[in-house]
Parts: structure tokens; C-alpha cells; sequence
């Protein structure tokens, strides 16, 4: 792969700016794709197809054969098909930051990561809230047919119109202050509970043969004793109680305050607003570019 000559080529237009200047990368950040919220991380709604044909164009072509030893951070986490570049391999990144040859280097190679759409995802009735990026909603989805709030058949109908979301990409986002996440997990968070604290018909709380706080000690206990399954089927159960607990409580306000209550069809209508609205801030394609080794942070 023409690494050496690359990598020349890659030091002499992308090296070290002066003082105040935004980082110069080891390759070009691709037209029109949005910073994700990490440096070096960007967005685009274009193919991944497209977005490969760019780099090969300028870098050649490029691999999917995986990590090689010289290939390690900040691609970690390279996944089957993946297409990365290796612009400045690991002894050259070594002789531009000055580091001294020995086993605990922690000087890595330099290069350009593509990522395309994750792989086709499915719904797991059981495991709602394990699908990504979208399984906060399904979560309460499905939470909400249990508890007989929505219609199940509407809400499954409504899980598999947007299950596409969960193959996508997001930006990362400060939520809460100083702490960054993706997207999905605020605006899920965010919207989901807008609608969960607003005005919700429901045919009542599911019986409580325990309170929400004796289930939650016993799975503490379960736990501690090493019975993980046992435990997460009790955590389900919690969720339902507090979740019941909140919307027979907003309900009872609501009648008290002579205010109309949602039905099925509303809270369903709410939902596919939200996920629009994540589904408006999604992208297909991801990119990781390194900067020049120049700009490391040394040790």
C-alpha cells in the first residue's frame, strides 16, 4: 500500500497547524460530513460506497483484512466490513513524535476508517431495550402493551417501521453537562419521557404483590448470589410497577384537573414523532480520521 510515500505526502499538506488553528488531519475530511462530537468522528448521509470511492481516489485502495500489528488505536474496534486506510504506519508515527523505541510505546498508526450501515437488526420481544439506538423506545413500547396502555399490535407495527434506525449513525451529544453520549440516548431519553409524564390513558398500575423497593432489594440479592437471569426478569417487573405507578398517577391528576387523557392511538401517534425526529438525525455513513502525529498530546 504505498504507505511510506503516502505518509510523506500526508506530512508535508497535513502537518502541524500554528497556534489556534482547527487539526489538520492525515487525509481529507470528506465533502459535506458533519463533525459527530469526537475529534477526528464524521457523518454523512452519502453511501458508504461513495464515501470509499473518495478516499480510494486519493489514498488507493483501500483493506478490510482487519487490524494488521501496525494497525491499533483509535481503530480499536474495526468491525467486519469496515474499509480502512493506513496513511502513516507505526514506525513512521514513532520517528515524527520523537518516541524512544520500547515495549510500552504507546505510539499508534495513523489513518482513515469508513464504516458503513450495522448489520440488519431484528426485534427481540423479550429484550427490547438491548436493540441499539432505538431500544429505549421499543423498551417503553412494549412496557406499555403490558400494562395495556397501547394497543400491542399498533405498537409492534410501529417498532418494525423504524427498526432501520437502529443500522445507523449519531452524533455524540453533552447530556448531562459534562458527560457525552450518543444522541439517541438523550433524545430518547428527552422524548420518551415527555410523553410519559404527559396525560396517559391507561386501564391502571398492574397488581403489586411486593412494593417497587421490596423488589428492587431482592434484586440486589439475586445478584449477589449469581442468579443474573433471575434477576433481570425481576428488574422487567420493576420497570411495569414504577412505569404503571407514574401514568395511574398522571391519570388521576388528569381526571382530577378535568383534563382529556391519551389513548392508544395518541401515545403511538407521539411516539413515531419522536423517532421521526431521531430518524432526521441519523446518517449512514461514519468516518475517523486521525491527525498527523505532529499534533499528538505527549506524554
Amino acid at each position: 500500500m504505498r504507505a511510506p510515500a503516502i505518509a510523506a505526502l500526508a506530512a508535508l499538506v497535513f502537518a502541524a497547524p500554528a497556534a489556534g488553528q482547527a487539526p489538520r488531519w492525515v487525509a481529507p475530511v470528506y465533502p459535506g460530513s458533519v463533525e459527530a462530537g469526537d475529534q477526528g468522528v464524521f457523518l454523512t448521509g452519502d453511501r458508504a460506497e461513495n464515501v470509499v470511492a473518495f478516499y480510494a481516489g486519493r489514498l488507493g485502495p483501500g483493506t478490510t483484512a482487519g487490524r494488521t500489528d501496525r494497525w491499533v488505536a483509535p481503530y480499536a474496534h474495526t468491525r467486519e466490513g469496515d474499509i480502512y486506510w493506513l496513511v502513516v504506519s507505526f514506525d513512521e508515527a514513532r520517528a515524527i513524535t520523537g518516541e524512544t523505541l520500547n515495549e510500552n510505546m504507546s505510539t499508534t498508526a495513523a489513518g482513515v476508517l469508513v464504516r458503513g450501515l450495522y448489520p440488519e437488526a431484528r426485534i427481540d420481544p423479550d429484550r427490547p431495550g438491548e436493540l441499539r439506538a432505538v431500544g429505549g423506545y421499543y423498551d417503553r413500547l412494549e412496557t406499555m402493551a403490558r400494562l395495556g396502555s397501547v394497543e400491542r399490535a399498533p405498537a409492534r407495527a410501529l417498532m418494525q417501521k423504524y427498526l432501520h434506525l437502529a443500522r445507523r449513525h449519531y452524533p455524540r451529544v453533552e447530556w448531562p453537562r459534562g458527560r457525552w453520549v450518543p444522541l439517541y440516548d438523550e433524545q430518547t431519553d428527552r422524548c420518551g419521557e415527555t410523553i410519559l409524564t404527559g396525560v396517559v390513558a391507561t386501564t391502571g398500575a398492574p397488581p403489586a404483590e411486593e412494593t417497587v423497593d421490596a423488589m428492587t432489594a431482592r434484586m440486589e440479592a439475586l445478584i449477589a448470589e449469581g442468579k443474573v437471569q433471575e434477576a433481570m426478569q425481576l428488574q422487567q417487573r420493576v420497570m411495569e410497577l414504577a412505569m404503571g405507578g407514574a401514568m395511574a398517577e398522571a391519570a388521576a391528576e388528569a381526571e382530577e384537573d378535568g383534563l382529556p387523557t391519551m389513548g392508544s392511538a395518541e401515545v403511538l401517534q407521539r411516539f413515531e414523532a419522536c423517532l421521526q425526529e431521531l430518524e432526521k438525525q441519523s446518517y449512514s455513513t461514519l468516518i475517523t480520521i486521525s491527525t498527523h502525529p505532529s499534533q499528538w498530546p505527549r506524554d
